[in-house]
């Protein structure tokens, strides 16, 4: 029998911790297509991508107290609540695989 490939994406609209439990568990295998504007979760992807998708590999990966405070401010930020230790983790894990990201504005793209 042929093997059938079929591509696959996550996708995300708004959502809580366990969204970026769950985000933080694929990431690696799967992409990412995260809606801004929809809020919670994913407005803390959306503020991941902006932050980091220009940054270097390494200092997305460092374990610096200025990472861990940009990741606690962008949490902060958009879930209107102090990140949890595990939170952060989380984020972490997204962040060293930001290219598997993609943010839909809702805006058309340009050709």
């Amino acid at each position: 029998m042929e093997e059938v490939r079929v591509p696959i994406v996550t996708l995300l609209v708004n959502g809580g911790v366990g969204s970026l439990e769950a985000v933080a568990e694929s990431i690696s295998l799967i992409p990412l297509v995260t809606i801004a504007g929809s809020g919670r979760a994913a407005e803390v992807i959306v503020g991941l991508h902006k932050h980091y998708s220009t940054k270097s590999k390494q200092s997305k990966t460092s374990d610096s107290s200025p990472l861990r405070k940009d990741l606690e401010d962008i949490y902060r930020r958009c879930m209107d609540a102090d990140a949890s230790d595990s939170a952060v983790e989380y984020m972490c894990t997204i962040v060293t695989h930001i290219n598997q990201v993609r943010v839909n504005t809702g805006r058309p793209a340009i050709a």
